[in-house]
């Protein structure tokens, strides 16, 4: 069984830094680590990419790709991937170069009535960069 500490925003969670989940899973097995949430990251004003390197293969046990529409902005809503502020096209591009190998879930907490269509152009995000990160 694996252990993912969940980092939400900076004050609604107490792993909000990946230095924070690092600290608590140091002297631990492998099987504790972290669940990244790049779009919380942004929220809170980390660099993704830089957080997901800190990180690093050895302790992400989940990845969620989310993306919001300001950096630093703690109530900022959620967007379309690839159209915010998390950079999702390089942190795609840095888990690969990682070698994460596991489950990638679209974390998308938008409700509108454009739901369906939202959802269409953030799988198309990521079918886009899965054939680019492939070489296809």
């Amino acid at each position: 069984m694996q252990l993912a500490l969940h980092n939400h925003q900076r004050g609604k969670s107490d792993y909000w830094h990946p230095d924070i989940v690092l600290d608590h899973s140091k002297n631990r097995g492998k099987q504790i680590g972290a669940c990244c949430d790049v779009g919380q990251w942004t929220r809170s004003g980390l660099k993704p990419v830089e957080s997901l390197r800190k990180i690093g293969h050895d302790r992400m046990i989940s990845f969620h790709l989310k993306d919001v529409l300001t950096m630093g902005d703690l109530e900022c809503r959620n967007t379309v991937i690839g159209e915010g502020a998390a950079d999702c096209s390089n942190c795609l591009k840095e888990i690969h170069s990682l070698g994460y190998r596991a489950l990638v879930t679209i974390d998308f907490e938008n409700d509108s009535d454009k739901l369906q269509e939202d959802m269409i152009k953030n799988i198309s995000f990521i079918e886009k960069m899965a054939t680019s990160l492939s070489g296809f």
